[in-house]
Order: C-alpha cells, then sequence, then structure tokens
C-alpha cells in the first residue's frame, strides 16, 4: 500500500518546473536478415514525472526528509501524490535521490524531485 504524501508539504509540483515524459516501451531487434523488428514491452507503461516543491520552513526541510528517509525507506517505497493535470491521485515511486538548493535568501527551500508513476 502507498504511504500517504505529508498534509503539511505543499501538496502540487510547481507550474512551471514540471515535466512528463513516458518511458519507451518498444523493444527492437534487428535479426540478422530481413526488416528489423519491434513489440511493446508491456501495455501499461510508467511514466516519468519531474517536478520542484517549495518547503518554506525548516519544519517542511524536516518533516520531508523524515518522509523520504524513514517513512519511505530511502525513497524506494510508493507513495501517492495528485497527478499534476489530472489532479487525480496516482502512485509514485522516487527514480532517483531528491536535489534540494538554498538558492532564495532565509529558509525557503526547492526541492527537485524525479518519479515514476507506477502503472
Amino acid at each position: 500500500m502507498a504511504e500517504q504524501w505529508p498534509a503539511s508539504l505543499q501538496d502540487c509540483l510547481n507550474d512551471v518546473s514540471w515535466s512528463e515524459s513516458p518511458v519507451d516501451t518498444a523493444i527492437r531487434n534487428q535479426p540478422s536478415t530481413g526488416p528489423a523488428k519491434s513489440r511493446r514491452r508491456y501495455t501499461n507503461p510508467e511514466r516519468g514525472i519531474t517536478g520542484t516543491i517549495w518547503l518554506l520552513s525548516d519544519a517542511d526541510w524536516n518533516t520531508f526528509r523524515d518522509f523520504y528517509d524513514v517513512t519511505l525507506q530511502g525513497g524506494i517505497l510508493e507513495f501517492e501524490f495528485e497527478h499534476p493535470i489530472t489532479q487525480v491521485v496516482m502512485v509514485y515511486v522516487f527514480n532517483s535521490p531528491y536535489t534540494v538548493s538554498n538558492q532564495f535568501s532565509g529558509t525557503v527551500y526547492p526541492v527537485r524531485m524525479e518519479w515514476r508513476q507506477q502503472p
């Protein structure tokens, strides 16, 4: 069962920062004779989502870090989050570790994440 996104954190990706891309589902093969062949690997592909949320305080940072490190066991467990277009709650998993920076003064932390939408 997927974990719930923490209610105290931003619950949508920033409008200008997110992107979605399908995972390549084709298997391609060049036989020794004849034309190349290809087929679908699976019919319900995963989709990659990249986006940013803003953590607006040290408390938000601690909540996010605990969610990633403890609840999701370092990002390997699934979690629920609303899809940026459909606004339907979907299940995701981290594709790679997040990146956080302090590009603004004070305690505003943009967190860049890459997720895979689970089929």
